[in-house]
């Protein structure tokens, strides 16, 4: 009986993780990377990649998502908003 009480307790933690840190990441970075656009800005030194979302607090919302991107490839990634039409 015991046994049978430990195995129902270890699955009841591993939903309880999978609930609240797993499927939110996956909501999270599914986000990221299909919400928004992807193109290069350039100055007159340099180019950098960067993810171009409709509103800037989506921008501001996905920017550590960036900074894992940016260090999982290893080099800058940046987040901005789209320019409006004129």
């Amino acid at each position: 009986m015991d046994e049978k009480r430990k195995n129902a307790d270890w699955l009841v933690v591993a939903t309880l993780v999978l609930a609240l840190v797993v499927l939110p990441l996956v909501v999270y970075f599914g986000g990221y990377f299909t919400m928004g656009g992807i193109g290069t800005v350039s100055t007159q030194y340099e180019t950098k990649m960067c993810r171009f979302y409709p509103a800037q607090w989506q921008a501001a919302l996905f920017w550590p998502a960036a900074q894992v991107e940016s260090f999982l490839a290893g080099h800058e990634i940046k987040t901005g908003s789209m320019p409006s039409a004129p």
